[in-house]
């Protein structure tokens, strides 16, 4: 969906009716082209959010609507030893959120109790069908991985040369 509206963008400020996307399939080892049309409708809808957007960074104030991983790019870094205050309207909020964690855990369990049934009803199979219709597979994958624990031991320079440090947030609710 980003390509469709960065080509809408192109046809509004170029003023064509059309354009194509040309889409690399890599392992199927194919090109495809799409034909793109004009959309006054979304072309509109994309100048009403940039004229928002704007209004945010005139008025310097963050957006209404951000998501979590917004927030995780605009405070990448604690403040060690702070402390931010919360009121009663916000205790709400983390009350609300651990309920929610609470019906996540209820529901993954619930998940993997059904999982264990299909499975047993693929068996040693690789698919489970509904006359002509597939509706699961279970089959058996290989992964390469590297055993970073024993190259560590054994090659501690090679090790070194090449891990790297991540940095990164964790949230944790009491």
């Amino acid at each position: 969906m980003q390509h469709y509206w960065q080509i809408q963008q192109y046809l509004m400020l170029t003023g064509l009716s059309s354009a194509y996307l040309a889409v690399a399939i890599l392992d199927d080892r194919d090109i495809r082209m799409y034909r793109v049309w004009s959309n006054q409708e979304d072309q509109q809808r994309l100048i009403r959010e940039a004229a928002r957007f704007w209004k945010c960074v005139t008025e310097n104030r963050p957006p209404d609507s951000m998501s979590s991983a917004d927030y995780d790019l605009m405070y990448p870094d604690s403040e060690s030893g702070s402390a931010a205050l919360c009121g009663e309207s916000d205790l709400i909020l983390i009350s609300e959120y651990q309920k929610i964690k609470e019906q996540e855990a209820e529901l993954a369990d619930q998940r993997k109790v059904l999982e264990g049934e299909i499975k047993r009803l693929i068996g040693e199979c690789e698919e489970l069908r509904c006359g002509d219709n597939r509706i699961a597979t279970w089959r058996t994958q290989n992964r390469e991985s590297l055993d970073t624990k024993a190259l560590k031991q054994e090659k501690p320079e090679l090790f070194e040369q090449y891990s790297k440090i991540s940095s990164y947030r964790v949230l944790r609710i009491s």
